[in-house]
């Protein structure tokens, strides 16, 4: 005897539907940021103004040619252009030496002790 089979047709399928649950977002602190404490260095002083560019480099390469048979550190120096006549400026400046501060004594007032009567 033979046995039978019976074929079924799947049944539909519906998707699952899941519930997703929407969360609000969460508040985000904002970090602390510091602010940039921007120190100034010392002033640029001008040691020469060129028409063409060439001669301000010149210029710059005789300067810390001088830096450097000095020995000297920490210099630096610029080319800018000058935007009011179309020249080239060339400045230098030393660097900041910090200065130190000195402690002193606080001068207070020291009260006389005065008896009475």
């Amino acid at each position: 005897m033979k046995e039978e089979t019976k074929v079924t047709e799947p049944e539909s399928v519906e998707p699952e539907i899941t519930e997703t649950k929407t969360t609000e977002p969460k508040a985000v602190e904002p970090k602390a940021v510091e602010p940039k404490v921007v120190k100034t260095g010392p002033p640029w002083s001008t040691s020469g103004v060129f028409d063409s560019y060439a001669d301000a480099v010149a210029m710059r390469k005789e300067i810390e040619d001088k830096w450097t048979s000095e020995k000297t550190e920490g210099m630096e120096i610029k080319i800018r252009l000058r935007n009011s006549d179309d020249r080239f400026a060339v400045k230098t400046r030393a660097p900041q030496v910090e200065k130190v501060k000195k402690k002193t004594k606080s001068k207070k007032k020291k009260k006389e002790k005065t008896e009475n009567g």
